[in-house]
C-alpha cells in the first residue's frame, strides 16, 4: 500500500482496494514515478547539449586521445610501454590544450 492510500487520499476507492493491482493509487504512483524519470532523462539530455556547446570541441579531442591511448595500450600490452607513455603524453596535452 502506498503512503497516500494509507492517509486516505485515494478517496474514490475503498481502503481494501487501495494498493491492489490496477488501483487508482498504484496507477497514479506509477505515473508520478515515470514523470520523475522523464524529468531526469530530459535534464541529462539538456546537460549533454550544454556540455557539447560549451566544451564539445575539447571533449572531442580528449575522447580521441583516450581512444588512441586505449588502442596503443591493447596493441602493445606486452612490451609497448614506450608507445603507451607517448599516448599518455598526448592525453595530457589534450587536457592542457
Amino acid at each position: 500500500m502506498t503512503e497516500e492510500c494509507n492517509k486516505g487520499s485515494c478517496e474514490q476507492e475503498s481502503q481494501s482496494q487501495c494498493g491492489s493491482k490496477g488501483s487508482g493509487c498504484e496507477m497514479t504512483d506509477m505515473m508520478m514515478h515515470l514523470a520523475d524519470q522523464a524529468w531526469s532523462q530530459l535534464m541529462i539530455e539538456k546537460m549533454k547539449a550544454e556540455f557539447e556547446k560549451v566544451r564539445g570541441e575539447k571533449m572531442s579531442k580528449i575522447a580521441a586521445a583516450s581512444i588512441e591511448v586505449s588502442i596503443a595500450k591493447w596493441e602493445h600490452k606486452m612490451g609497448g610501454k614506450m608507445k603507451c607513455q607517448e599516448g599518455k603524453d598526448k592525453l595530457k596535452a589534450a587536457f592542457m590544450g
